[in-house]
């Protein structure tokens, strides 16, 4: 797995891993108050596990995976400046692909969980047959928040179902980075 602190130099890692932490740690920390709150309202109201409970805490844990993700690529971001390390196009790539890899390894959890019945929060029907365009959704988002940044462009494109040559995926879904620079 490609992580963003193996995008940066040696120098940047630990200040990336303390931001990242300390970031993830107050987006755990709302995500979990959110969900006591909406359990602790169902429960005062006196009504059983349902659907629209289900829904709303399906709502807070999608709300808290895009806070990982976009708190994860803000944190590489800003360890950027401070350490001045440039943005090129193959460090942006590495932050891409390190982001995409972690929304994936994310996504497979939830469904590994739900599988289990260990899962916090039920993954709905609709999104489990979807596959993995949720991370899609989420890389989108963090595209808009990366796009001010002058020569970066994400896109994504979906794998063909059918693959002639190449080698085989364990994922549903592939993702390919292209770059206009074929040195990259």
């Amino acid at each position: 797995m490609t992580e963003v602190k193996d995008c940066l130099p040696q120098s940047a890692r630990k200040h990336f891993i303390d931001l990242r932490n300390i970031r993830q740690e107050a987006a755990t920390e709302k995500y979990q108050t959110q969900l006591r709150e909406i359990r602790g309202q169902m429960a005062a109201r006196g009504l059983g596990r349902s659907g629209m409970q289900q829904a709303q805490e399906w709502k807070v844990k999608e709300e808290h995976l895009e806070n990982l993700a976009t708190e994860y690529i803000q944190a590489a971001i800003e360890t950027c400046k401070l350490y001045d390390i440039s943005l090129t196009q193959s460090v942006c790539n590495c932050f891409i692909k390190a982001a995409r890899e972690y929304l994936d390894i994310q996504f497979g959890y939830l469904l590994q969980s739900q599988a289990q019945g260990v899962a916090d929060v039920k993954v709905p029907l609709a999104v489990r047959q979807q596959g993995n365009v949720y991370s899609i959704k989420i890389m989108n988002r963090i595209k808009a928040a990366t796009g001010n940044l002058e020569g970066i462009t994400l896109a994504m494109q979906l794998r063909q179902d059918i693959q002639i040559g190449g080698r085989p995926s364990a994922a549903q879904y592939q993702y390919t980075l292209q770059s206009g620079d074929s040195a990259e």
